[in-house]
This record gives structure tokens, C-alpha cells and sequence, in this order.
């Protein structure tokens, strides 16, 4: 499959200026304390009187069931939500934050494989998943020669559980197919991508 890879440098916001982003963070700071306190002035003594006096019962918490990546008659893969940061998957922790900031709302996965063995057993995707044709295409997290995360855009064979490296990617976080462009889109936190798929030879 030919790909056309694009990188460019995201154009700075104005909130990324120095001066900007620091009063603008310094204030941001006070309120959270600020919410804060109230919330443990208010809430503690709510939770207390809920709890201990009237007597309501703590609701256990349970963890939300893996989606399912793919299903066929001989497997069922299931994608694990990874909490962060998880020492368990450092290699997916590391590169999840080296593309994105803390406390952004982005996710990496471990595959689990219920049935016959696939290529994708045990490896660690991002939330990007495109259909083509009969395929499914993917970004697979990955650590290189040098000991450090990184990514590849794969295709997935369902009928037979293999895998096709089309491209290494490295630390960007794959977002969607862009219908309307043609390509896949994505990011980190300096730069964007754009990936161009030649689908007549996929």
C-alpha cells in the first residue's frame, strides 16, 4: 500500500505565549484551589451525613467492560482500557505522554484475545481503527531499537491474524479518517500529520 506522509508544525495558540499562558494559568490555579476548598467544605460533610447517619450504602465500583475490537468465529479481541499512568504498561504510558499533556482525554489500549492466536495478541493500539475493504487499520504502539515508544499504521488481515506494517508513524496519535481529504489526520503536542492512503493498491 503507498503512503504519503505530510508533518507540519501547529500554529501556536495565543494561549502558548509565555506571558499569556502564565497569567492565564495563574488564574486558573487560584479558582481550582479556590473550588477546592469549597468542594471539601461542602461535600465531606454531605458524604459524612449521607453515609454515617442516614445510612446509604457506598456503591462499588466497577470497571468498565473491554470493547470489542473484532469478533469472528474463531477469536473475539477485546480492547483493555489502560488507567493512567500504569507502571504494568510503561511502554504504553510513555508514549501516550509523549504525545499528549496530562490530563488530556486520550486513551491507549492492550489487546486481549479470547480463541485461536492472532498477530494482535498482547500488543498496544491507540483508538484509531479504520475499515478498508476487509481489512482493519490501525495504529500499534511499539518500542524501537533504542528502548523508546513508537507507532506503526498496520493492517489486520481478520481471516487469518496476521499483521502488515505499513509505516512507522512514531509519536503521533491517530485520530481519524478524513473522508471529505482523503487521509488520515492526527497529532503531538507540537506537530500535525496527515497520511494519504493509496487505496487501490491496499
Amino acid at each position: 500500500m503507498e503512503l504519503t506522509i505530510n508533518i507540519s508544525k501547529r500554529k501556536k495558540s495565543i494561549f502558548e505565549f509565555p506571558i499569556i499562558g502564565g497569567t492565564l494559568e495563574a488564574i486558573v490555579s487560584t479558582i481550582m484551589i479556590i473550588v477546592v476548598v469549597l468542594a471539601v467544605i461542602i461535600v465531606v460533610p454531605y458524604d459524612f451525613i449521607k453515609h454515617n447517619i442516614l445510612g446509604y450504602k457506598r456503591k462499588t465500583y466497577v470497571p468498565p467492560k473491554p470493547a470489542t475490537l473484532i469478533e469472528t468465529d474463531n477469536y473475539k479481541l477485546t480492547l483493555e482500557y489502560i488507567d493512567e499512568p500504569n507502571k504494568e504498561h510503561q511502554l504504553a504510558s510513555d508514549f501516550l505522554y509523549s504525545i499528549v499533556d496530562y490530563g488530556d482525554e486520550n486513551a491507549v489500549f492492550k489487546v486481549i484475545n479470547s480463541g485461536v492466536k492472532t498477530e494482535l495478541n498482547d500488543t498496544y493500539l491507540t483508538s484509531f481503527k479504520y475499515e478498508l475493504g476487509e481489512f482493519l487499520i490501525l495504529q500499534k504502539i511499539r518500542e524501537n531499537e533504542n528502548g523508546e515508544p513508537t507507532s506503526d499504521l498496520i493492517k489486520f488481515n481478520p481471516a487469518d491474524g496476521k499483521i502488515e506494517t505499513l509505516k512507522e508513524i512514531g509519536k503521533f496519535e491517530l485520530t481519524k479518517f478524513d473522508e471529505k481529504n482523503d487521509e488520515i489526520v492526527g497529532f503531538n503536542l507540537t506537530e500535525d500529520i496527515t497520511i494519504k492512503l493509496n487505496k487501490a493498491s491496499a
